[in-house]
Order: C-alpha cells, then structure tokens, then sequence
C-alpha cells in the first residue's frame, strides 16, 4: 500500500483496516477492492465486501469525480508506405464520446517469441502513448506483430483479444495503469 498507509489485521479474512497518514490537507485518496481467486477454498464462497466505513478527522464536502479510463480499438489496418514505413490507421475507441482525450500507442512486439514461448512482450514504439490516426512509423523486424492501445491521462485501455478470446496482457507501463473503459467486442485475434 506505499510508505503512507498502515495495514492492521487481525485475521485477514474477517477484519482489515487501512489508515492513511495524510501529508498534505487535501490530498484524494481511492480506495478500491480487487477481486481474485483463492484456490486453496475449497467451499468456492468467494469474497465478501461488507461494513465499509471510512472515518475522518477532518470532515469535507464529498467528492464524487469519477475519472474515465481509455476503453479499445475493435479495427485497425497497416500499410506499407514504403520498405522503411508502415501507416497505422485505426477506429476510435469505443468509449470515444464519454472520454474524448484518449489518444493511442502504436505497441510492436516479437511474433517468434510469441509463437515459442507464448508470451507477449509488445511496448509503445518511441516510448510514444500520444499517437492519433493516421500514424506513420518506422518498420521492426519482419517478424513483428502490431496493436493499437488506447491512453490518457496516464492511462492505458486495453490492447484487444487473443485468439483464445482472453484479453491480452499490459507488458509495458509506459502508458500507465492499464484499466479498459468498455470493450469494442472484438473477435479473437493474435
């Protein structure tokens, strides 16, 4: 939870407390609850969020700003401008309307080391998260493969679906925290 927040638990599973020391007076804090698996259960209950209370010493208006995350591109098509270049041109991201300041990455990663491993290993081409469409860049390796990332505002949408339907993985930070908006319902690809 970083330097500022102290845990408290007595047993995880019934109690936990999260106190933030706050350095300045107005500083945001969110709090969000991540939802997993625990396979060692063998009752297969799942998780429970219950009796949330947050306390203050310092009482203030509530603040109810809730910050859009880039959502993806469900087309994209290259072209090969010349040897050197290839043109990526794309949809808008399907959240388009609610969050108008995404702009996109061009990612390039290994399509051997995908085939071998089954790994993605793409990131932003030019550490570049501020692309619109049409986009020209310079070509990788015969062996490349190409997504369209949605960002903004640190952030990353999400970069489509494999060819088993999964939604495939943030390798790069370089966008920021990945969270995807909505979904463009695309068909199983790469």
């Amino acid at each position: 939870l970083g330097d500022d927040f102290h845990e408290r638990s007595q047993h995880p599973q019934v109690f936990l407390s999260v106190e933030y020391f706050q350095r300045r007076r107005h500083d945001v804090v969110w709090i969000a609850f991540v939802f997993g698996s625990d396979r060692g259960a063998a009752t297969g209950e799942g998780w429970y969020v219950d009796r949330v209370k947050v306390d203050t010493l310092e009482p203030a208006p509530p603040q109810c700003d809730v910050s859009p995350w880039p959502g993806e591109v469900s087309t994209a098509w290259f072209s090969l401008l010349d040897p050197s270049t290839i043109e990526a041109d794309w949809t808008e991201s399907c959240n388009l309307a609610s969050f108008p300041a995404q702009t996109y990455s061009i990612q390039v990663g290994d399509l051997d080391a995908l085939r071998t491993s089954g790994n993605y290993n793409h990131a932003p081409i030019d550490d570049r998260c501020d692309r619109t469409a049409p986009a020209a860049f310079t070509t990788g390796a015969s062996n490349a493969y190409y997504l369209i990332v949605p960002a903004g505002d640190g952030r990353e949408g999400g970069a489509g679906s494999n060819s088993t339907g999964l939604a495939r993985p943030q390798v790069s930070n370089v966008c920021g925290a990945r969270r995807v908006g909505c979904s463009a319902g695309l068909l199983p690809g790469l």
